[in-house]
């Protein structure tokens, strides 16, 4: 069902719009990515990196930035988007070259205080989290895309509903915190397993099992489903806590 389409997560995921884990800017690129996410569509935080990537250092702003279409990295000629150069901007030119992302101002705050307190992304759980805007599904997908160390399974909100859909954890109301799911999910599903959930799940929430638009109706687990019988195939929307 995932196959169906090609999910977001495939074409522009934090995974996707770095060229490198190799070095520090590489890795800030990844945790940069991460953290413009964060109740952002894909596209618009690829786009949005783009634009970091064209127009930094930057002092001020001017309307044209807006006009920065280009979503695919190797598109790129230079990659701008570096520790230093995010230390050398102004916070409000910041702001403006991020908008449309989610909470822009705030991440742009974010940005730059973490750009000011590290040389390079930190390699621990504890050291992720600490950073400002850095929560624990980002640092998980972080360290396992910058170190390739697998130390949690990353919940964000297809996770969160699908997997309480599923009965893997949490809740079936979909009222379970984000880390319950987690959890519950590293109680029982095999660790080789962990890295590979998340984009799965999300991607099949992205082009199947939307929050608004789900295809009940074609989908091969709707048995499965502990919704099944309490949504009627959507013809009544569940209430959702």
């Amino acid at each position: 069902m995932r196959s169906t389409d090609i999910p977001d997560v495939d074409k522009y995921g934090a995974h996707m719009l770095s060229n490198s884990n190799n070095t520090p800017d590489g890795r800030f690129r990844y945790l940069v990515a991460l953290l413009l996410s964060s109740q952002t569509r894909d596209p618009v935080t690829a786009a949005a990196i783009c634009r970091l990537d064209q127009h930094l250092p930057i002092k001020t702003y001017s309307e044209e930035y807006a006009n920065s279409t280009v979503t695919k990295m190797d598109e790129i000629l230079e990659h701008n988007l570096t520790i230093r150069n995010v230390r050398e901007s102004d916070v409000d030119a910041l702001k403006m070259l991020i908008k449309p992302v989610g909470f822009y101002n705030k991440k742009a705050e974010y940005l730059k205080k973490i750009a000011d307190t590290i040389d390079d992304v930190p390699n621990t759980i504890k050291g992720l989290t600490n950073l400002p805007g850095i929560g624990l599904k980002m640092a998980n997908i972080c360290l396992q895309v910058c170190y390739n160390s697998v130390q949690g399974i990353a919940i964000d909100t297809h996770m969160q509903r699908i997997c309480q859909k599923l009965g893997w954890g949490g809740k079936d109301d979909i009222s379970a915190n984000p880390n319950q799911v987690a959890k519950d999910l590293e109680e029982w599903v095999p660790k080789e397993y962990w890295a590979d959930l998340n984009p799965l799940v999300v991607g099949f929430g992205q082009v199947w099992c939307s929050a608004l638009h789900p295809k009940c109706s074609d989908c091969l687990i709707y048995d499965n489903c502990l919704w099944s019988e309490k949504s009627e195939f959507r013809k009544k929307k569940p209430v959702v806590k």
